[in-house]
């Protein structure tokens, strides 16, 4: 992405151009989601459409130095495209209450042994507390695993193999997770009567189809993708852009991004939706606000470091 080093303003991004005066844009200080590199970034969106339209590179010698890969610069598509805007129930459009009165029936009747829940490496520590706290308090259950974006391509520079942001958030918070293959190997010995699923995508597709296998399929997602498509109960999640949150990087560097637009259609942050199924369940926890989440937390995951430098 040339245009951000020329010094004249002669270079300009096509992907960008005439899509709006820069002069009207609105920037939040975010993270890259694109790969577990976590670059410090900015999101730029029109606050006259909430719509996100580019990523810059922000400054930070610990992770980034003034850099950013194309992959990352363009990875702000994602906010607006695929996405899952509407809750579902068994396939069918329905209204947000009714999705949630549903999913409280299925919780109610669930059985430890039988139930478990899917973190994503997709979504911030937030998110995934706010889940991890549904399968310790309310479902019992110690089958915990966790999915993601499959892996992809490298280098020795910015770009990592790992596709998702918080890879080293979701082990740190919930070290006894088990990878996605070994919960598909389990589905497939008809182990899970009722799973909770929070993200979008799964790293193997071959191992999705057994997800249709689930009796009772609680889904949080931001996109369409293989647990949206089984779900008896899907409920939209917001993305990194419309949401607070923090992510881990592949060092171990817990970093905040801060939401830049509105959440869209009807989805919400996801820990936001999971604390209304706990209320639902008479079942409110202690926290209610972001910041009592992030209390909650580990302190080196719940800081906001000086600008410029990460917390180690």
């Amino acid at each position: 992405m040339t245009e951000y080093v020329c010094p004249v303003g002669a270079l300009t991004a096509v992907d960008f151009r005439f899509k709006a005066r820069v002069w009207f844009l609105r920037s939040a200080q975010s993270v890259c989601v694109g790969c577990a590199t976590g670059c410090s970034s900015f999101t730029d969106y029109d606050p006259r459409t909430q719509k996100v339209l580019r990523y810059r590179p922000r400054e930070n010698p610990a992770v980034n130095q003034y850099w950013m890969c194309d992959d990352g610069m363009l990875d702000y598509r994602r906010v607006h495209a695929g996405r899952v805007l509407a809750p579902r129930v068994s396939g069918e459009g329905t209204t947000r209450e009714l999705a949630l009165e549903k999913a409280r029936e299925l919780l109610e009747v669930a059985k430890p042994e039988s139930s478990a829940i899917v973190l994503s490496a997709e979504h911030s520590l937030e998110d995934n507390f706010a889940l991890l706290h549904l399968a310790k308090e309310i479902l019992k259950t110690p089958n915990v695993f966790w999915s993601g974006r499959p892996a992809g391509t490298g280098d020795q520079v910015l770009r990592d193999a790992d596709k998702n942001p918080n890879t080293a958030g979701v082990k740190r918070l919930a070290p006894e997770a088990k990878p996605f293959g070994e919960f598909s190997r389990q589905i497939g010995e008809g182990r899970f009567t009722l799973v909770v699923s929070l993200g979008s995508a799964v790293p193997d597709a071959a191992q999705a189809s057994g997800l249709g296998k689930i009796p009772a399929l609680i889904a949080l997602a931001s996109h369409e993708g293989p647990f949206a498509e089984h779900a008896e109960v899907l409920l939209p999640a917001s993305t990194w852009a419309e949401a607070d949150g923090t992510f881990v990087n592949r060092k171990g560097l817990a970093q905040e991004s801060d939401r830049a637009v509105q959440p869209q259609g009807d989805s919400r942050p996801a820990y936001r939706t999971l604390l209304e199924l706990l209320r639902a369940l008479d079942r409110a926890p202690a926290w209610k606000k972001l910041d009592e989440i992030r209390a909650a937390l580990a302190p080196k995951a719940s800081s906001r470091p000086p600008a410029g430098e990460v917390t180690p």
